[in-house]
């Protein structure tokens, strides 16, 4: 069962494969396996570095909540292979449209959380989130069943004053959830 470490050479083999290993399963705690996303695990690590970022260079943030529309009728209609497809999909629009400085983590079944620095004005927030949108929207497929069409609801919340980012993901959640009661968000 376990390996011959007798010789000094062998020791440290060994331990520089249990160093990879340790790594490798650090990381799988931290990424969700479907979408290569942070999960909620590796999101909330994130969320601790980007808020020390942004108060220590005195930053305003911004938090996006996007939720996938319609996933259940995407499941019941076309199976969960297409939801999951779905979700993969919207996983890699989000992380394609996100800047390579924002921080992008599926935190539950068809919900994602995209967090960064907040880009200079109102205006260019609306932008960001207008182009997460549009990427989604472009995401259909076809399966057996007939084609797939993706659609999201957005919410986001800019940091005012001392919002920490859980405040900020709070209020995210309610504008989305807003968005989801007028039956979409920020229509493209």
């Amino acid at each position: 069962m376990g390996r011959d470490v007798s010789d000094e050479g062998t020791l440290r083999e060994e331990i520089e494969r249990l160093r990879a290993a340790l790594q490798e399963a650090e990381r799988e705690a931290m990424v969700d396996a479907m979408t290569g996303c942070l999960n909620r695990r590796g999101w909330t690590r994130s969320l601790e570095h980007e808020e020390r970022r942004c108060r220590r260079h005195e930053l305003d943030a911004l938090v996006v909540v996007d939720d996938l529309d319609g996933l259940k009728a995407i499941n019941d209609t076309h199976g969960h292979s297409a939801g999951d497809e779905a979700i993969r999909l919207t996983a890699q629009a989000l992380r394609d449209v996100a800047r390579e400085s924002d921080v992008v983590a599926r935190i539950g079944g068809d919900e994602f959380l995209v967090v960064g620095r907040a880009p200079v004005g109102v205006g260019d927030v609306q932008a960001l989130i207008d182009r997460l949108q549009r990427a989604v929207t472009r995401c259909g497929f076809v399966t057996r069943s007939g084609p797939v069409t993706l659609g999201c609801s957005i919410g986001s919340s800019l940091s005012e004053g001392d919002d920490d980012v859980d405040s900020l993901v709070a209020k995210a959640d309610a504008a989305l959830y807003r968005a989801k009661q007028r039956g979409r968000a920020l229509t493209p």
